[in-house]
């Protein structure tokens, strides 16, 4: 590849890159400085949330994992009592 086309490449990712990290509002025209330093701030922050979003994930599935396990003992006791019904005992009348 010649190094025309290799610059236009360049130069054509980092219009693309641009459109990514910097909101639509903003046409101004920035360094290439500029947009990969934006490029990196939001990697950095998209890791971040992805990081947060797997502990409040696990968290959670263990809240998960105990109501299941109290909603099985309930059942669990529900079934064994099945049969027996208690009542009240019956006045007879006066």
């Amino acid at each position: 590849m010649n190094e025309r086309k290799l610059r236009a490449q360049i130069q054509q990712m980092l219009r693309e890159l641009q459109k990514e990290v910097v909101p639509t509002t903003t046409n101004n025209k920035m360094s290439k400085i500029s947009i990969l330093k934006k490029a990196v701030e939001l990697i950095q922050e998209l890791r971040s949330s992805e990081e947060d979003l797997k502990r409040k994930k696990r968290s959670l599935k263990r809240s998960r994992a105990v109501y299941l396990s109290i909603l099985g003992q309930s059942a669990g006791l529900n079934t064994q009592n099945k049969g027996i019904i208690k009542r009240a005992p019956m006045q007879v009348g006066r």
